[in-house]
């Protein structure tokens, strides 16, 4: 099933061109015709500022029950309670469950749009592999953005990723250390 946005129009703008059943969502218009009128839609639209996608592209309401079911915690006993900490994929901050915001690794937005990503996401934008932990600060910056933003979300996670990264941070210290002290 396909859906549709438009953008920058009223909903007696489009039934004016026969398009019927527009619901306000955010800045745009949203139709989510039947599997036999996406065609005649679509002819209508003709002219019209909009996009069509599939519907698995679609924010679902339980993306963050799927992440919670199939990422578990990284658990370590400290005394006698257990602690259920995750990861941040971009900058390896430790979050608890309340703090984690989950993400799209690839952005609804972009996968809607962008017949690449759209190749990549066989099952949709939902999907477990697409979802990843996140802490508040790096899902505002990250937004709709790819690129290096995706490489580091692949690469975070792994905790050897954040290994290596703390290994290559003390080098780099005891490295500008020595060269401070030569200085001197």
């Amino acid at each position: 099933m396909y859906h549709f946005e438009y953008y920058g129009y009223t909903k007696a703008q489009l039934e004016k061109r026969g398009i019927y059943g527009a619901f306000e969502e955010n800045n745009y218009l949203k139709v989510v015709p039947d599997m036999m009128d996406s065609y005649k839609i679509y002819k209508r639209s003709r002219g019209l500022r909009f996009i069509c996608y599939d519907k698995k592209f679609d924010r679902n309401t339980i993306y963050r029950q799927t992440f919670f079911r199939n990422n578990p915690p990284n658990t370590r006993p400290i005394g006698k309670k257990k602690n259920s900490l995750w990861r941040c994929c971009y900058c390896g901050r430790k979050l608890q469950k309340k703090q984690v915001e989950v993400d799209h690794l690839i952005p609804v937005y972009q996968a809607k749009r962008k017949r690449y990503w759209q190749k990549k996401l066989p099952n949709g934008v939902n999907d477990k592999e697409n979802l990843v932990a996140s802490c508040r600060r790096c899902n505002r910056l990250k937004s709709s953005k790819t690129g290096l933003w995706y490489i580091r979300g692949i690469l975070g996670q792994y905790s050897l990723y954040w290994k290596i990264i703390y290994i290559l941070k003390i080098i780099i210290f005891l490295f500008l250390c020595f060269f401070f002290l030569l200085t001197l």
